[in-house]
């Protein structure tokens, strides 16, 4: 009878704007094929439209989502804004979207009209619990409770009133124990007490078993939490102690492994010492000796060179000079820096054949050196290796006892998400909004 009364007061007022308004309406009505429907009729399949779209294509989080879940709450309260359908389907969408508090406003709005609705009630008294303000849950709860107690009203509302008392039950039970404190034992006690005193069977009964079944879940949490803590954290401590064991026993032995290849090394590098001393020895007098020949052999060249100019000389002096006895002093002379000339070439050839065998056997100590580092060098290179591998698993062992020094108490942090997980109503309480959609969804095309 409301719908009727709004669509005619919708036709009348229709009639006042002219003759433009209802070229608007029977446009519209050929748009969304209901030609021959009244204007009021037009509105309401257009609002059911808006809230089956709405339920369906924005029930999901994304932002998009979101904003068009508001536009179209917007449009459907501007076809019909006594509609309260509006309201609790946009709520709905809003729960399903994370958006709490605004589902809160908006059902507010809702039951300020309805106040009856035992799924507003509950839905609004879960969201006062998931949103801190308790007070106000246990207050909207008894208010349920004093709505089932209504055969009336239940009969209208049977699914909802099972639901209501079951979730309600959980509810208190939430408070008194995850949210344990937020409100005065003797408030909670008595509320508790009332509410049971209110409900009649089979709404007491769902009542009291969803109550104890959430404690006892409770309970379970805690003996979990409590065992996690205790036992969890010995065996933590165990695997700790036995993987220091483990990275102390290894470094141990990788340093006996270092010592060993550096005491190896060491003794490689002094046989090769030894060696290579031992031909030192023998090569530095020959070297000191073939130094001595050859700065004679320098000095011999530098006075035949000398030896040679002057002979030179005196050839031209020889074949210019006109007086017999001067030429014949100058002939005396260039006979003498012959003489010597030669005893120099002899005394050159002499210390050749000197020079000789000593680098031959220089050449043969040369020799001997490289064949020394032939053998040694690849045994201390491979001691240099090993020592370096050594090294490198030695930092790793380091790394590694620094990180299990540093690790966090895995255990703690377990038991602080258990008991984030432990005080969350959502752990024990879910609105059934998919189950409140679906009955929306449902009841579309229903007058």
């Amino acid at each position: 009878m409301q719908r009727a009364f709004r669509g005619t007061a919708r036709a009348r007022g229709s009639a006042v704007h002219g003759p433009i308004v209802l070229v608007a309406f029977a446009l519209l009505a050929c748009s969304i094929e209901t030609r021959g429907q009244e204007p009021r009729d037009v509105a309401f399949t257009a609002f059911e439209a808006k809230l089956r779209t709405m339920l369906t294509d924005t029930w999901d989080t994304s932002l998009a989502s979101q904003r068009t879940a508001q536009q179209m709450y917007a449009e459907m309260k501007e076809l019909d804004s006594r509609d309260g359908r509006a309201e609790f389907g946009y709520a709905m969408v809003l729960i399903k979207q994370g958006q709490y508090r605004q589902a809160k406003e908006v059902l507010d709005d809702y039951l300020l009209n309805d106040r009856q609705s035992i799924s507003a009630l509950t839905a609004r008294a879960w969201l006062s619990v998931l949103l801190g303000d308790h007070e106000a849950a246990a207050v909207q709860l008894e208010t349920i409770a004093r709505l089932l107690d209504d055969d009336d009203l239940v009969k209208l509302q049977s699914r909802s009133a099972v639901d209501a008392a079951k979730i309600a039950g959980r509810i208190i039970g939430y408070i008194l124990g995850p949210a344990d404190g937020t409100l005065l034992p003797n408030e909670i006690a008595r509320r508790d007490a009332d509410i049971v005193n209110t409900l009649d069977d089979p709404y007491r009964t769902h009542y009291v078993e969803a109550r104890d079944g959430l404690l006892n879940e409770f309970r379970q949490l805690a003996q979990q939490r409590n065992e996690t803590a205790t036992v969890g954290r010995a065996k933590q401590q165990a695997e700790r102690e036995t993987k220091l064991k483990a990275l102390r026993d290894e470094s141990q032995q990788v340093q006996q492994l270092m010592q060993q290849a550096d005491a190896q090394r060491s003794a490689v590098d002094a046989d090769r010492r030894r060696a290579l001393d031992a031909i030192d020895a023998k090569r530095s007098p020959l070297q000191d000796k073939l130094n001595t020949l050859d700065a004679r052999v320098a000095t011999s060249r530098q006075q035949i060179a000398f030896i040679e100019a002057e002979l030179h000389r005196l050839d031209l002096l020889i074949d210019t000079e006109p007086d017999p006895y001067y030429r014949s002093l100058l002939i005396r002379d260039h006979d003498r820096f012959v003489t010597d000339q030669r005893r120099l070439i002899a005394a050159l050839a002499a210390i050749r054949s000197q020079v000789s065998p000593i680098v031959r056997e220089l050449d043969g100590l040369a020799a001997q050196s490289s064949a020394v580092h032939a053998r040694f060098d690849p045994l201390i290179s491979a001691a240099d290796q090993q020592w370096q591998q050594q090294q490198r698993v030695a930092r790793r062992i380091d790394a590694d006892l620094r990180r299990l020094a540093a690790q966090g108490d895995r255990v703690a942090t377990r038991v602080r998400a258990m008991d984030t997980t432990r005080a969350a109503l959502t752990t024990y309480v879910r609105f059934p909004i998919e189950v409140e959609k679906q009955e929306l969804l449902q009841g579309l095309g229903r007058r």
